[in-house]
């Protein structure tokens, strides 16, 4: 008996939610990429601070995301995922066009 590829069944059989874990994984990534990149590079730019000075901040940064998410987790567990996760989109989305006007 030839068994299709796992990966090929999961396509045929669960498109949408590939598609949906995949546009929750890009909006997770657009933010890492804002915070923690974006930012020391805005920073050294513009801003006018060192290397230095923008790894510390990144650095305290990436610290405090620990217990935020954690916090974030038990928000989640008490409000809904759902709930939470269309709260974060919305909220991200109002901010990047309220900072781009």
């Amino acid at each position: 008996m030839i068994e299709n590829a796992p990966l090929a069944e999961v396509f045929a059989h669960h498109l949408p939610l590939v598609l949906r874990i995949a546009g929750i994984s890009a909006f997770a990534a657009i933010g890492l990429q804002a915070a923690f990149i974006y930012i020391a590079d805005w920073l050294q730019r513009l801003g006018g601070a060192s290397p230095a000075e923008t790894f510390k901040v990144t650095s305290v940064s990436m610290l405090l995301v620990t217990p935020v998410s954690v916090f974030f987790g038990w928000l989640a567990d008490h409000v809904g995922r759902r709930n939470l996760l269309l709260a974060s989109a919305a909220l991200g989305v109002l901010g990047s066009v309220r900072s781009s006007c």
